[in-house]
């Protein structure tokens, strides 16, 4: 059987979950110890604060269109979404300054057109970034990242050195 190869639709996918069903429930019922309640608080306070400094900037930055609420919210709702679902109970998700980046660009753009588009502009992004990381992993693209150079790298360095 061929482990690796082009045409295999959903096989990274299914792989994933063969190694993780295992160890699934385990990854869950073991955190709940006496340590957790700590390292919970700790997690909270290592979050929240780079949080709210990004989100006050890219309040700032995008006309007052983030509210500090919502982004702590969205963000804690993504953690426990893709926590649970992805198996990995202690990944840290949240605003980082690529993402207030991301947001100021497109923000830019709308700005030229209409400012009140933006938040349904931003709707339009995340639902076409949702189907291409649903079709990356559908069709195991992440097989060819072999073949991509430092060229992107580069570029995407470029980009994130002169902007700011």
């Amino acid at each position: 059987m061929a482990e690796f190869g082009p045409l295999r639709p959903g096989r990274g996918i299914y792989h994933d979950i063969e190694r993780r069903l295992p160890y699934y429930k385990s990854d869950i019922v073991d955190g709940f110890t006496y340590r957790m309640l700590a390292a919970t608080v700790r997690m909270y306070f290592v979050n929240v604060l780079p949080a709210l400094a990004f989100q006050l900037d890219m309040n700032h930055n995008t006309g007052g269109f983030y509210g500090i609420n919502e982004a702590l919210f969205s963000s804690a709702l993504a953690c426990m979404v893709f926590s649970t679902m992805a198996a990995q109970p202690i990944t840290i998700v949240g605003i980082t300054g690529l993402i207030s980046l991301f947001h100021y660009t497109i923000y830019d753009i709308v700005k030229l057109h209409d400012v009140t588009l933006y938040p349904r502009f931003m709707v339009w992004v995340r639902i076409w970034a949702a189907i291409s990381h649903w079709v990356t992993a559908l069709c195991n693209l992440c097989d060819y990242m072999r073949f991509v150079t430092e060229f992107s790298s580069n570029t995407f360095a470029m980009y994130v050195g002169t902007y700011t």
